[in-house]
């Protein structure tokens, strides 16, 4: 579940997550990807000190596509990884999932508000 507001700047958004998914995002990835999870955990840190919620449902953040893109590569891998353990249950790889669909309709929401020009190949 994901909600939006509008871009800052190129590189940056303010954009919004559930507790729940970006908990359960930050949870996965401290295994797998630990980098990384700090630096969301981070960020939440450092931004709802200075802005607070978006709303009770949702935190506010400003992240980079860039940062996006490396949450939803990891998660893929790790759903990956999961496809092919027999001892993985359904709820993890529904979780999972969903998880990944989270992620990507927050990347295609900043994506499709960029304005893409023709420019010439030299």
């Amino acid at each position: 579940m994901i909600a939006t507001r509008s871009a800052l700047d190129f590189n940056s958004s303010r954009v919004a997550i559930s507790p729940i998914n970006f908990r359960e995002t930050c949870v996965l990835l401290m295994e797998h990807a630990p980098k990384l999870a700090s630096q969301l955990q981070s960020e939440i840190r450092h931004q709802r000190l200075k802005e607070g919620p978006i709303a009770e449902d949702f935190l506010g953040l400003h992240l980079n596509i860039e940062t996006i893109g490396l949450v939803i590569v990891e998660l893929t891998k790790i759903g990956e990884r999961a496809l092919f353990q027999p001892k993985s249950a359904g709820k993890e790889k529904a979780i999972l999932k969903e998880l990944i669909e989270c992620w990507l309709s927050l990347a295609e929401w900043i994506l499709s508000d960029l304005e893409i020009t023709d420019t010439p190949i030299h």
